[in-house]
């Protein structure tokens, strides 16, 4: 789908290959089904902030402090974002709703659990480079994963260097369904 709404329609098998796909305009309240875009997010905020006034909290209710210490922890330990809505007992896109919801907001409960999710992440990420740095002195594979990491250009080993003819360009010879087209120009492959 592409970002006009305009999605193309199935083929029929028998249609001729190589034929124009018709398009379909996608109605919009399924372009916004599986997004929650930051004018929802403020009506939500809104609606919430009334629920809880008058003590009915029905949309928080998945977001409990309990549920957001699984998230941090289990992020702390390494594990990746859908891996810890799993153990939360969440689905991930709601996971995914509440770190939009967060990073859009100034301050408030929603914001706090995004800023303790960067900085349980952050913290995984330190600790896993310390063990790296902690076992280079006693494993060589280690100093030189952080080495080949820090200055690949002159210790990643797979660097690759691919030209066409005698040194020349690269010639791609592109084929559809019987014609065939030349895309002229130069290709390097450059550093992985």
């Amino acid at each position: 789908m592409g970002g006009d709404g305009v999605v193309p329609e199935k083929s029929n098998a028998s249609e001729k290959i190589g034929a124009e796909p018709q398009h379909v305009e996608i109605e919009p309240y399924q372009q916004k089904r599986y997004h929650v875009r930051e004018d929802q997010l403020k009506v939500r905020n809104q609606r919430d902030e009334e629920l809880t006034a008058r003590g009915e909290n029905h949309h928080l209710s998945k977001f409990t402090p309990e549920r957001t210490t699984i998230v941090i922890e289990a992020l702390e330990r390494n594990n990746y974002r859908k891996v810890a809505a799993s153990l939360a007992g969440i689905n991930n896109q709601t996971l995914i709703n509440w770190i939009k919801r967060g990073r859009l907001e100034e301050s408030g409960p929603f914001h706090e659990f995004y800023e303790n999710l960067l900085k349980a992440e952050a913290k995984a990420e330190s600790d896993l480079l310390r063990y790296v740095v902690d076992a280079a002195p006693d494993d060589w594979k280690a100093s030189m994963e952080l080495l080949r990491r820090r200055h690949p250009d002159r210790w990643n080993r797979e660097r690759k260097e691919v030209t066409g003819k005698e040194g020349g360009p690269i010639k791609i010879q592109v084929v559809y369904a019987g014609t065939e087209e030349i895309i002229d120009g130069e290709f390097e492959e450059l550093d992985a």
